[in-house]
């Protein structure tokens, strides 16, 4: 089976068609770039190009045989838009459109101040041309007036930002550059903004300065710094009658109050006080008297000029004499904590060498002592020493020979009851036909006070010791004689010396009979009981004479 038959007749007639396609073409700033037109027809088509569909006698073409190419050099914003290709015989006409689109640097943005504060600047900006070409970064350019220009660099989709750390009450210079892959725009106006904050500004006088004798006080918190703080002060004064200042201080920080001293009573100065601050300065003259030297009824402690050490506290501050104070305060609790902890490591002896101190033992031990030569003179037996064994080892000689008197007097003595055992007394004494070996007698006594506290001790602290001892041994003798006297109550006998005592045999003096007592003392014991807490007088010639 065959298919349909077609019949076409030849013809020589060709309407004008172009074969190229429409299409958006870039071009880079300041090149050159061509766009082409392809076209058919028969009779062969009129060509024209056309921009923003308008002939232009800078349109340079070249044309072909079915071509044409539209050549344009140096391209530039001018060159942005529309470029149409017309072609037309008498059959017909067609067109194509480039769109044209000049990649150039951005257009500078619009910038704008939308908020200040003391220390802060926001700014917002917006894009108005990015120059056909995505814009890759933002830079945000100020600075203070007669200072020194500044940048951040920002990203490329931010639209705003807050400038930080500003002086308060400044003028700031601001412009932005935005960059594509052409470069840098041209740079925006130029903004200027003060931020908040304003000079300061001074109190009256009455509520700045407080007069005194010798020293003016400034309430330096008195000022007002309008939202802009001041950073230092500059203080002068001089005599009213005077033309030169005197200047105090240049760099004085802000602080509550300060003393001008060394000034004259009952005298008028002049201050000029200039506050500065970010914002500016502010200088201002006062006029004050000091006050008389007896004002309030009382003159100044001291000479005026003088009183260094009390200006110099002063001048000290408060914290610096805390500091000296809390110094102080450590060293002596430190002092205080080292002579504790020697005092725990090496404790006040308490022992031979200590006064006014005995042992609860001792007293205990002397009241039985008493007790039992009580009842042993009761008993009527040969009476005892107080203290037998671990006593010191004497050796004596009793003698009985006594008048006839003095032994009757003795015999009626011992029926009396003894009120302690310092009334029961050995006394002994012994005659010797030679003066000098009676000169070297010695009476011993001992009494026992407790245990030793002490188990070693240097030998010249023991010999000594037994010295003490001995002088108390004649001492509580004598006592002992002198209360047999007050008991007899008729012989009033002169207290005699160690010498005499001695010497009783060849003096010729009287001779004192005493009961007789039996000493059962061990020769050969080691052991010596020393009174702990004699307090006594080594030399024989303080004893005390009786009459």
């Amino acid at each position: 089976m065959s298919s349909n038959v077609i019949t076409q007749t030849v013809t020589s007639r060709v309407p004008a068609k172009i074969s190229s396609i429409s299409q958006t073409v870039y071009g880079l700033w300041r090149k050159d770039i061509s766009l082409n037109c392809r076209y058919v027809g028969n009779p062969t088509p009129d060509k024209k190009w056309l921009f923003n569909d308008r002939e232009y006698s800078w349109l340079q073409y070249t044309n072909m045989y079915g071509e044409s190419n539209l050549h344009i050099k140096t391209l530039s914003e001018q060159h942005n838009g529309n470029f149409t290709c017309l072609v037309e015989n008498r059959y017909g006409s067609d067109t194509i459109n480039y769109n044209l689109k000049v990649q150039v640097p951005p257009k500078p943005p619009i910038v704008e101040v939308s908020h200040t504060a003391s220390d802060t600047i926001t700014v917002r900006w917006k894009v108005v041309n990015d120059g056909n070409s995505p814009i890759t970064k933002t830079l945000l350019n100020y600075k203070v007036t007669y200072g020194e220009w500044k940048d951040e660099e920002l990203a490329w989709h931010q639209r705003d930002h807050i400038l930080k750390g500003l002086h308060c009450g400044r003028e700031y210079h601001i412009y932005m550059i935005q960059y594509n892959i052409l470069g840098p725009s041209p740079a925006s106006d130029v903004l200027t903004v003060h931020t908040q904050g304003s000079r300061p500004t001074g109190p009256p006088m009455d509520n700045f300065i407080v007069s005194n004798v010798t020293y003016f006080t400034l309430r330096l918190d008195q000022w007002e710094d309008h939202n802009c703080a001041i950073l230092y002060f500059v203080l002068e004064y001089k005599l009213e009658s005077s033309e030169t200042w005197i200047t105090v201080a240049n760099d004085l920080q802000l602080q509550s109050r300060y003393n001008i001293r060394g000034l004259k009573p009952d005298t008028k100065y002049n201050l000029k006080v200039t506050a500065h601050s970010h914002a500016g300065s502010t200088s201002v003259r006062y006029s004050s008297k000091t006050l008389l030297e007896n004002y309030s009824g009382a003159a100044p402690f001291g000479n005026i000029d003088d009183n260094r050490l009390s200006r110099a506290i002063m001048g000290l501050g408060l914290r610096s004499i805390l500091l000296i104070i809390i110094s102080s305060l450590c060293f002596i609790l430190a002092s205080l904590g080292v002579c504790v902890c020697l005092r725990k490591k090496h404790p006040p002896h308490s022992g031979p060498m200590g006064y006014g101190e005995i042992p609860k033992t001792c007293g205990m031990e002397s009241n039985r002592q008493d007790h039992q030569l009580y009842a042993t003179i009761q008993r009527k037996a040969a009476p005892m020493t107080p203290f037998s064994g671990g006593g010191v080892p004497i050796s004596t000689t009793t003698s009985s020979s006594t008048t006839g008197s003095n032994s009757s007097k003795s015999k009626r003595d011992s029926s009396i009851t003894p009120e302690s055992g310092v009334d029961i007394f050995p006394y002994a004494s012994s005659t010797n036909n030679n003066n000098n070996n009676l000169k070297n007698n010695q009476y011993h006594r001992f009494h026992t006070l407790g245990r030793m506290r002490t188990l070693e001790m240097a030998e010249y602290q023991k010999q000594k010791l037994i010295h003490e001892a001995n002088a108390v041994k004649i001492k509580e003798s004598k006592e002992y004689t002198l209360s047999l006297n007050r008991r007899n109550q008729r012989f009033r006998r002169r207290a005699y010396s160690e010498s005499e005592e001695y010497d009783t045999d060849t003096s010729g003096d009287r001779e004192f009979n005493f009961p007789p007592i039996r000493s059962s003392i061990n020769a050969n014991s080691s052991n010596i009981n020393i009174l702990n807490h004699a307090k006594v007088n080594n030399r024989n010639d303080d004893l005390p004479r009786y009459r």
